[in-house]
């Protein structure tokens, strides 16, 4: 296959996975199927769902200190909005600072307003 050829295929690919998230074939049971994953790099981090390399839904932090996290932002694509995505990723995140030692600081809206509201995550603030 020539360079052309790759170039068609990935944006083929791309299409497709565009259409994917369009037609909101992505759904809560395809999130509960795959993990949420986690990546560090020493100072900053997020927990997220991406399917077929495609990045779906994210909560990004900064290590302000070595026991300190302040959680930044928190992205769900439309397609996925409404479906507990953003819950998820908040759980995955409460259970990974209390096994880590770790106290929060979240300047994220949507975050703050679940620190507000769930009184059982309470036990992570800074």
């Amino acid at each position: 296959m020539n360079l052309a050829g790759h170039s068609i295929a990935l944006w083929e690919h791309i299409d497709s996975q565009y259409d994917k998230l369009l037609d909101g074939r992505i759904k809560a049971e395809t999130m509960e199927k795959t993990q949420i994953q986690h990546e560090f790099d020493g100072k900053r981090g997020s927990f997220f769902f991406e399917e077929d390399q495609m990045r779906f839904a994210e909560m990004v932090y900064l290590m302000a200190e070595p026991e300190k996290m302040i959680i930044e932002h928190t992205e769900v694509k439309e397609s996925l909005r409404g479906q507990g995505i953003g819950q998820k990723l908040l759980e995955h995140l409460v259970d990974y600072v209390r096994k880590e030692e770790i106290k929060v600081k979240p300047i994220c809206k949507f975050v703050k307003a679940q620190f507000k509201k769930r009184e059982d995550l309470q036990d992570v603030l800074s």
